[in-house]
């Protein structure tokens, strides 16, 4: 369910690399030239031109104003597509927070001001193509990679290959690590729906964080204009739908409202009354036995609590708890 989110992220990586090479090559002073002719040699890979274009650089004199005309229309363009990478990011995810809380935002501002002025950052020598490059300073974020393949005397083959399959890499993780104990026990049933108490009322759409429920027109020809659609790919089986509901629409595997109630129902038939009602998330839970031997509290394990709602909360108190623990993962 948040596959598109994971592998757009990772796609935004390189086009930020290449905002920041464009960005010292606009400059064009000496560490502007070599990030150019070294970027330039990679390409040259490629079929693309007649001529390789790193031959554009072994020339007298300054550059075509066409080669800065490239460079600032591709330097305008990235963060163009940067953001519809970042629009496609945050699609899936109901209400993304994508701005830091003010005070983060203060004092990095502040930092960052402190740091420019204490260490500006200026050009170099204004680049000249009748001198090779002797020496120049580096910027290990954004220009490591040229040093790193001259160090182990790579070729620019393996130096795309190696990019293209560490982004590969990167992309497949999530599906790497299916297999693990944790991912595991993720696996829980995604959420339903029964029309027979469906309203259409909305409620439950507004409560998925990963817009997973649609709205549609009534299919099964009772009294309301809407009914919800459970997106299967996308429900993460949190349960936040499960207790935004007022009416018993809405399951995740076993639990609804009902079910709780005949969970308590056991728990407290059983001399719980007066205990404390702990709840404890399976997807944390490591000692079983340990929480089982807490004395004066009544325990129920389930799949998330996201689909602990006020309702399940009110219930436990009525049947006698004392008091209601919750824990849970972050």
């Amino acid at each position: 369910y948040r596959w598109l989110a994971w592998v757009s992220g990772v796609a935004i990586h390189p086009f930020i690399w290449l905002e920041g090479l464009t960005g010292y090559a606009m400059v064009f002073d000496e560490k502007g030239k070599m990030a150019s002719i070294k970027f330039a040699e990679w390409l040259d890979v490629y079929p693309m031109a007649v001529e390789p274009f790193s031959r554009n650089f072994i020339q007298h004199g300054s550059l075509s104003t066409l080669f800065f005309f490239v460079l600032t229309y591709s330097h305008l363009t990235i963060p163009i597509i940067m953001l519809v990478a970042l629009w496609v990011h945050c699609m899936r995810i109901s209400r993304p927070l994508i701005h830091v809380p003010k005070e983060l935002a203060v004092a990095l501002g502040l930092l960052l001001l402190a740091v420019s002025v204490a260490l500006p950052a200026v050009s170099e020598p204004v680049a000249d193509l009748t001198k090779l490059v002797a020496s120049t300073d580096m910027d290990w974020f954004y220009l490591f990679p040229f040093p790193l393949v001259d160090a182990l005397s790579a070729s620019a083959i393996s130096a795309w290959l190696f990019s293209f399959g560490a982004l590969a890499l990167l992309s497949l993780l999530p599906w790497m690590i299916r297999g693990s104990k944790e991912a595991a026990a993720i696996g829980t049933a995604p959420a339903m729906v029964d029309l027979a108490h469906c309203t259409g009322c909305e409620l439950c759409q507004k409560a998925c964080p990963f817009e997973a429920i649609d709205i549609k027109p009534r299919s099964d020809g009772r009294n309301y204009p809407t009914e919800v659609e459970i997106l299967p790919e996308r429900c993460a089986s949190c349960g936040l739908c499960l207790p935004a509901c007022p009416f018993p629409a809405l399951s995740i595997g076993t639990w609804t409202h009902d079910y709780f109630v005949q969970r308590f129902d056991a728990l407290f038939s059983q001399g719980g009354k007066g205990k404390t009602m702990l709840f404890v998330c399976e997807r944390v839970v490591s000692d079983m036995e340990a929480i089982n031997a807490l004395e004066g509290c009544a325990v129920m394990v389930i799949p998330c609590m996201g689909i602990l709602g006020a309702r399940a909360i009110a219930a436990s108190l009525k049947h006698g708890a004392n008091g209601v623990v919750v824990a849970a993962c972050v």
